[in-house]
């Protein structure tokens, strides 16, 4: 009986364990068919490939990185980007860069003073524009009842602006003004130029993409961010067109007047006849004044006459 027991308990146990075990190989089998479906699906959405992300100022500075910087794996570049500290080499790379920029110096000269004589002056002044290969950006003279004046901005090369400052203000009798400013723009420049080279390597990225588009919803979005990378570009290269034009050509805004006594002054209002026309026009406006004065006082004399009136009936009544 006994033995009976054990053969019937573990009877019960095997067939337990296999109930169990046919349980789990069928929940696998079931995950197995799902995620086969699931990588299919995965596999169907990949054939697309995305479009490229908006060119941010992070993104481009990640390209930069990842294009200066080689793997230093041995297995060569594995797509992960590793950022480290600056070291010596790049602080020196950085250094020559620097050094072989020229330096950039924006000079700028505001100058004002007076002249003995003015047409005398200004043919000398522009005589020195000539000698010292300069040219005149822009004139404005005004001509006032005690002076002549004339505003002159002068572009002249950098070597050359000392030389031309000295010898204008040789021309001037009493200097009003004299403001001179030098501007270093040299770290901005190189600065505008790393910019600037990145944004085309970048650009060219973008036309590698272009060129590997297959839809045309691909085509229009890669455009549109190599639209907006051109845009920048250009406002780059109009910001160094500008510092380098204005660093090899300084800028001397110069200003000079003679004085003159108001009674020479060159105006209509000195002339004879003008002031013939003044003498009779002012005689009318006074015999007009008085007229009106006259008109003014009726109060006056209407008191007047017949405070006459009375006196004179008066006397003729003593008189009888």
């Amino acid at each position: 009986m006994k033995k009976n027991l054990y053969l019937i308990i573990v009877t019960f146990v095997l067939i337990s364990v296999l109930v169990a075990a046919c349980g789990k190989m069928s929940d696998k089998m079931m995950n197995f068919e799902g995620g086969s479906s699931k990588t299919t699906d995965m596999e169907m959405k990949m054939d697309a490939p995305p479009p490229p992300p908006p060119p941010t100022s992070s993104t481009l500075d990640n390209v930069m990185i990842m294009e200066e910087k080689p793997s230093n794996a041995p297995g060569g570049n594995t797509g992960e980007e590793n950022i480290t500290a600056p070291t010596s080499e790049t602080i020196e790379n950085k250094k020559e860069v620097t050094e072989k920029v020229p330096s950039k110096i924006i000079k700028t000269a505001d100058i004002k003073f007076q002249v003995k004589k003015y047409d005398e002056s200004r043919k000398n002044i522009l005589a020195l524009v000539k000698q010292n290969d300069a040219y005149v950006q822009s004139e404005n003279q005004t001509n006032y009842n005690t002076s002549i004046d004339n505003t002159i901005v002068i572009r002249v090369k950098s070597d050359g602006f000392d030389n031309l400052v000295e010898k204008l203000l040789a021309e001037s009798i009493y200097v009003d003004s004299k403001k001179i400013v030098a501007d270093d723009v040299t770290e901005q420049f190189v600065d505008v130029q790393a910019r600037l080279k990145s944004k085309k390597e970048v650009e060219l990225q973008y036309l590698d993409l272009l060129k590997k588009a297959k839809s045309i919803y691909e085509i229009l979005q890669v455009q549109q961010y190599i639209r907006t990378i051109r845009e920048e570009i250009d406002s780059f290269e109009g910001r160094l067109k500008y510092m380098s034009d204005r660093s090899e050509y300084s800028t001397i805004n110069l200003s000079f007047y003679e004085k003159i006594p108001s009674t020479l002054a060159p105006s209509p209002e000195n002339s004879f006849w003008y002031r013939i026309g003044n003498a009779f026009s002012g005689g009318w406006s006074v015999l007009l004044s008085i007229f009106i004065g006259i008109v003014a006082l009726w109060p006056l004399w209407l008191i007047g006459v017949i405070t006459l009136v009375v006196i004179m009936r008066l006397v003729k009544r003593k008189k009888k």
